[in-house]
């Protein structure tokens, strides 16, 4: 998913083709998500105590929330892209 819109169509189905690959080949789920960048609410944690998680934080629980693969076989994976903060964070 690649919401900073940074990826051609071209790019994107390249993309697209190969996580189909693995899944077909492994049966591992994987997703990407490409961002310009997360805010500072997003990365609020909701308890209202004005902390932050991290970025990894965030990925692992998009990981959860998005129930990507099969948690029993951990058949999972997902990679976040954060363009301007120039992170990425794989969460399995």
């Amino acid at each position: 998913m690649d919401l900073s819109s940074i990826l051609d169509e071209t790019y994107t189905r390249a993309i697209l083709e190969e996580i189909n690959t693995v899944e077909r080949e492994t049966g591992t789920e994987l997703q990407v998500v490409i961002v310009d960048r997360i805010s500072y609410n997003a990365l609020a944690n909701g308890s209202g105590s004005g902390d932050l998680i991290s970025e990894r934080q965030y990925a692992k629980d998009l990981f959860s929330s998005w129930h990507i693969g099969q948690a029993d076989k951990k058949s999972g994976a997902l990679i976040f892209v954060l363009l301007q903060q120039q992170r990425v964070e794989i969460a399995v």
